[in-house]
């Protein structure tokens, strides 16, 4: 029995002290572990330090919880001022660095950003951050650095940092060299971006001008590769190169052969429709000499609006080449017509001549031929004034003359003259007698008006039936205080105009028969030059015709109405108009032209004094006595003097009747500039060549 009680205490005893031993164990094998734990957070913190040792000069170790900032390495910078402390408070060894080193203006935030609050902050939100500050430079150059602050704490409630500081003044010049470079590009681009052709990858790393998207919304995963970016591109945006020989470059494969073969530069033209825009890229090949890759920058520019103007220029250019083609041939046509029409009349006339000349005892023939060379002149009178209009007409710089004007006198000189051709012609011609005209007495052109109507009127008695009628009118439109609108209408019972040349009609230089020439003896250009007159005038111009049943033109035009009116007008005769024993100065350079003036005005009772040209007349004038002369007829276009500044000489002169004396122009200046330039220079009226005998006298004579 106390065998046994011994054999179970000792059996205890060997247990117990198993168990303690055990324990023992444990305790050394925790121990072991929690200096294998700390050597190995040391060869971490060494591996971080000796990693920042490659890139940093200085390198320290800061506890933020202890307060403790332990210095591993000093730059160059602190050991030249003999400040080397391996370990100290960390608050005071930052502030004493900071206010030694680091320039006065930037201490005071640099000592706010490494506040041990405010690392501790950042450390919670970043494991890496940094501090760039400039330092008093010393004899090296250095003045920029940069403090890096890595977090190497274990647990979330430790605060240690690993810092590094180094001078960063090429880096900043690296980063400066490579901001001009970008802005460089950017000056004239929307976006640029390198890229590794032999590697074939986008990193998607682009530089873009302020607001330009170069993705245009595309959600790309980059890196990517340059193929692949541009086939997204293409499916996803419609782009597409502007050429297929230009596609080639859109590829990796591409890009390599182009350079293999010599190209260092390359032009990429693309566009897009579902965008509505258009790109120029420029990519630019180098070779890498250490890597041998091949490298590219593509340089992109927004060529949309330059592809806009280029497309609307295109087209403006085509239809003007379509347009001057039309009309050059319209032209061709007109000139080989009016070889024809002008040699007509003066063949007529020549030959009349000759017949006169052989026949001169005939006297009955030689009236008959004369009155045939009447109507041929007169004809050729009329082509080339159409020509000469229509060319005046086709100068936007021409301006209508604005003066005042009664609209019933207009009308109804214009009837007058166009009755007579009406009645030769078996025509009737009718009118309203201006009943509707409100306000009579208006401003504008006159001349202008009187050409638009004998236009219309004229075409109407061309172009009637025997024995047909012809009615104008005038309508009142609107009207206000100031303005009135009237509608001058033509009506004919003619052979009408088919609805094709309806569109064509105001078109010079075109007829819508080639016999209509022949027939009706007319150039083409009779409506182009009423529409110009009328779109000059601001006005309106509307054709309604059937063939074989008649044609009605209404043409619309504002006017300024002339509430201030003269009773009082030249034409205005008391008594019978006559010119005899009236003193005229009649100037004229051209020997023909002087003696048929002469002869007419002696004809009429008149006495002529000649002068050659604007300096002799002065001169005349001056010689005289003041009331010598009743009248002066003026021609324009004279050597020494014309007669725009002879008439000025003598409206400067002293004498008694320098103002008084009736000037008038005797011209073949026609067009209404002419008149107004007559007016300015101070004639009192303009009379055109050829000479109209009944309206020279009756101009003179009220003149008396």
């Amino acid at each position: 029995m106390i065998h046994v009680i011994v054999i179970l205490l000792a059996s205890v005893f060997i247990i117990l002290m198993l168990i303690l031993y055990l324990v023992g164990i444990k305790r050394a094998q925790r121990e072991v572990l929690k200096q294998l734990e700390e050597n190995i957070r040391l060869t971490e913190d060494i591996k971080l330090i000796a990693s920042l040792s490659r890139e940093y000069d200085s390198i320290h170790m800061a506890d933020l919880d202890k307060g403790i900032l332990t210095t591993i390495r000093m730059s160059s910078g602190m050991e030249r001022e003999n400040f080397v402390s391996e370990e100290g408070p960390f608050v005071e060894t930052v502030e004493a660095m900071i206010n030694q080193f680091v320039v006065p203006d930037e201490r005071e935030a640099f000592l706010r950003f490494v506040d041990v609050e405010a690392l501790k902050k950042r450390m919670e939100e970043k494991r890496v951050f940094s501090y760039r500050y400039a330092i008093v430079p010393d004899e090296s150059g250095h003045y920029i650095f940069e403090m890096t602050f890595v977090n190497a704490s274990e647990a979330t409630d430790k605060h240690k940092l690993v810092i590094g500081a180094k001078c960063i003044d090429e880096i900043l010049k690296v980063e400066r060299e490579k901001g001009q470079y970008s802005e460089a590009l950017l000056h004239d681009s929307a976006f640029f971006y390198e890229f590794d052709v032999t590697d074939g990858r986008i990193l998607g790393d682009y530089s873009a001008a302020e607001g330009y998207d170069p993705l245009f919304g595309l959600q790309i995963d980059f890196p990517i590769r340059y193929d692949d970016f541009n086939r997204i591109r293409t499916e996803k945006l419609g782009m597409v190169s502007i050429t297929d020989r230009e596609t080639i470059y859109w590829t990796c494969e591409g890009l390599q052969k182009a350079y293999e073969m010599g190209k260092r530069s390359l032009e990429l033209r693309y566009s897009s429709e579902q965008l509505n825009m258009s790109w120029r890229a420029t990519i630019i090949l180098t070779e890498d000499l250490t890597s041998h890759h091949l490298h590219a920058v593509y340089i992109c520019k927004d060529i949309t609006e330059t592809v806009e103007a280029e497309r609307e220029q295109r087209y403006e250019l085509e239809r003007a080449l379509a347009e001057a083609k039309r009309a050059n041939a319209a032209k061709s046509e007109f000139l080989s017509r009016m070889s024809h029409d002008i040699r007509t009349p003066i063949n007529g006339i020549i030959g009349l001549l000759e017949i006169s000349e052989k026949h001169k005892d005939d006297v009955e023939l030689v009236n008959a031929n004369r009155q045939k060379e009447r109507v041929a002149a007169r004809h050729l009178l009329s082509l080339i004034n159409d020509v000469l209009e229509m060319s005046k007409l086709e100068d936007d710089k021409t301006e209508l003359p604005y003066e005042p004007f009664n609209i019933s006198k207009v009308c109804e000189e214009t009837l007058t003259i166009c009755s007579i051709r009406a009645k030769e012609n078996g025509i009737t011609s009718m009118d309203d007698g201006g009943k509707n005209l409100k306000y009579p007495d208006v401003y504008g052109s006159s001349l202008h008006l009187k050409q638009i109507l004998m236009n219309l009127i004229n075409n109407g008695i061309k172009y009637n039936k025997p024995g047909g009628n012809i009615f104008v009118g005038v309508d009142l439109k609107s009207f206000d205080d100031e303005n009135v609108v009237y509608d001058f209408v033509v009506k004919d019972t003619g052979i009408g105009i088919s609805k094709s040349y309806l569109e064509q009609i105001y078109e010079p230089f075109t007829q819508e028969r080639n016999d209509a020439r022949s027939r009706y003896q007319g150039t083409g250009m009779g409506m182009a030059i009423v529409k110009s007159l009328v779109d000059k005038m601001k006005g309106t111009i509307k054709c309604e015709s059937e063939v074989g049943v008649g044609t009605t033109f209404t043409v619309t035009i504002p006017f300024k109405i002339n509430h201030t009116v003269s009773n009082v007008s030249l034409e205005e005769v008391n008594g019978k108009q006559t010119i005899e024993g009236m003193n005229i100065l009649l100037v004229e350079d051209n020997e023909l032209n002087m003696e048929i003036a002469q002869t007419i005005l002696e004809d009429a009772g008149a006495i002529i004094t000649c002068a050659e040209n604007g300096r002799i007349a002065y001169e005349m004038f001056l010689e005289k006595r003041a009331g010598s002369f009743d009248a002066i007829l003026m021609d324009i276009m004279m050597p020494e003097m014309d007669g725009y500044a002879a008439t000025v000489k003598i409206r400067q002169s002293d004498k008694a009747d320098a103002n008084s004396i009736p000037i008038i122009a005797m011209t073949a200046n026609a067009f209404a500039e002419d008149v107004q330039k007559a007016k300015e220079a101070g004639m009192n009226e303009h009379l055109p060549k050829p000479l109209q005998v009944d309206k020279l006298i009756s101009i003179l004579a009220n003149y008396r």
